[in-house]
């Protein structure tokens, strides 16, 4: 059985299920007023998880998520935009910055003992527990709220992209095509290319 990566962190933490971004909108459909927790829950669970996700493509980012306890994940996963994406979540969230900071760590904790529940035996090959996190894209990407800048950030441009937010058969198919393409490429990939010739 497949793993929504997304949907197993939320439900682990108790939170109310996240609404896909409308990629016409780029506003949250159905979204009431007033609930701060799940409003910041809507910007916080996308953010980690397409943070986890950029820091997997290196080979030293996924030693991390297989490593030791970390209790500093935002600034591993956010580095030098640590203070700019933690502003931007607790604006949308409506939170304060410490207890923003203190959900990211929460939040991606609760995922990456998931990660390592779905791939336990990792040891020095690290292929499958990558592949994992990058098969989850197309599950973080509808849910991640624009206005946290994400792509530009953290020099991703297709994780603010609104085509990411689009469902569909042909819209699937493209996601693939651009899987396939480009996009989701790590370096070890191209380099693995590059070495081919």
């Amino acid at each position: 059985m497949a793993i929504n990566l997304l949907e197993k962190v939320t439900e682990n933490l108790g939170l109310k299920p996240l609404v896909k971004i409308d990629p016409n909108t780029q506003q949250t459909k159905n979204t009431a007023s007033g609930q701060n927790e799940q409003t910041l829950a809507q910007a916080l669970v996308p953010a980690v998880l397409a943070g986890l996700y950029q820091l997997s493509k290196s080979e030293e980012g996924i030693r991390n998520i297989a490593g030791g306890d970390q209790h500093g994940w935002a600034s591993l996963l956010f580095g030098q935009h640590k203070e700019e994406v933690i502003g931007n979540v607790a604006g949308l969230g409506f939170s304060t910055y410490q207890e923003t900071e203190i959900k990211i760590n929460d939040v991606a904790g609760q995922a990456v003992k998931i990660i390592r529940e779905v791939n336990p035996d990792v040891s020095d090959n690290y292929a499958k527990m990558k592949d994992f996190i990058k098969n989850q894209r197309d599950n973080i990407l509808p849910y991640l709220p624009p206005q946290l800048h994400l792509g530009n950030l953290m020099d991703n441009s297709t994780m603010d992209d609104n085509t990411n937010k689009m469902q569909g058969p042909v819209s699937s198919l493209m996601h693939k095509i651009e899987a396939t393409f480009g996009g989701n490429e790590t370096e070890e990939d191209a380099q693995k290319k590059t070495n081919k010739f």
